[in-house]
């Protein structure tokens, strides 16, 4: 009995991340704002170093402090939607080639697989053909 042909399914290898490229986007987007952000903070140390009362200046400082660190939350985020969004620009048609890759390799095992199939049945076809025909005669007689 003929085998059977099989199909095996190419395997879809996805384009890898560049992390480091995604946070070079990010740190890009993230250097202005950061750095206004550090002249902020310096403009108010030096402000409070003038404050006579210690518990005002220390009040002022740990204020400060805390909108350094929302401030600096806040541009972070932003600079890491931005980064992100430009990597992905960047990453999506590595992605696409790599979909079309494997879309031409799956629709050419399929076509040979088909072939492959067609093959097998014409055999198949041509041998049930050739056995029918001794069985519905099996001792030649004419009738």
């Amino acid at each position: 009995m003929p085998q059977l042909p099989t199909y095996t399914p190419p395997a879809y290898t996805a384009p890898a991340r560049d992390m480091a490229r995604e946070s070079e986007l990010v740190q890009k987007n993230a250097a202005a704002p950061v750095g206004k952000l550090s002249n902020a903070w310096m403009t108010a140390l030096t402000r409070t170093q003038s404050e006579p009362n210690p518990y005002a200046r220390k009040e002022a400082l740990r204020q400060g402090l805390a909108g350094y660190g929302e401030g600096l939350n806040s541009v972070m985020t932003g600079a890491g939607k931005e980064g992100r969004a430009e990597y992905a620009q960047e990453y999506a048609p590595l992605v696409e080639q790599a979909k079309m890759n494997f879309q031409a390799q799956q629709q050419a095992g399929l076509a040979g697989y088909s072939a492959d199939i067609t093959r097998q049945n014409m055999m198949y076809e041509a041998a049930l053909k050739e056995y029918l025909a001794s069985v519905s005669n099996p001792y030649g007689i004419r009738r």
